[in-house]
C-alpha cells in the first residue's frame, strides 16, 4: 500500500478543514432551497461548459461550482440525442446535511439565431 492510499484521508480532512476556514462564509446553507437558472454550453468538441449561471441569495462557492459542474456534465441531461448547442436549466438547488445536493428543474435548448451574411 502507498503512503498516498494510507494519507488519503487525513489529506480529504484537512483540505475540507482548509476550504471551510477560506471560503466557508459562501458556502450553500444546508437545506434552503436557492432558485435560479445555469446557462451552458454542449461543443462540438463534446465539452460541456458553463456560460452564467445566478442563484438568488447564493453567492459563488468552490462547492457549488464542483456541484454545477458535476451535474451540468451529466450527458443524460441532454437526452443522448447528441445535440450541440446552448442549454439553460431553471429551478432550484438544494445542498443537504450530508454534502449530497440536488438540482430540479427543467433544461431547454436556447434557440440562437444568426445571420452569416454581411
Amino acid at each position: 500500500m502507498s503512503y498516498s492510499k494510507i494519507l488519503a484521508p487525513y489529506n480529504a480532512r484537512v483540505k475540507d478543514q482548509v476550504m471551510r476556514e477560506t471560503w466557508g462564509h459562501l458556502a450553500p446553507n444546508h437545506r434552503q432551497i436557492y432558485e435560479g437558472f445555469i446557462l451552458f454550453t454542449h461543443t462540438a468538441w463534446n465539452k460541456i461548459e458553463p456560460i452564467e449561471f445566478e442563484f438568488k441569495n447564493l453567492e459563488m462557492s468552490p462547492w457549488l461550482f464542483e456541484q454545477m459542474n458535476e451535474f451540468i456534465s451529466k450527458k443524460e441531461l441532454l437526452k443522448n440525442d447528441g445535440s450541440f448547442g446552448v442549454f439553460i436549466f431553471t429551478g432550484k438547488y438544494q445542498l443537504y446535511n450530508n454534502g449530497n445536493y440536488r438540482f430540479s428543474g427543467k433544461i431547454k435548448k436556447v434557440k440562437i439565431k444568426f445571420n452569416l451574411k454581411k
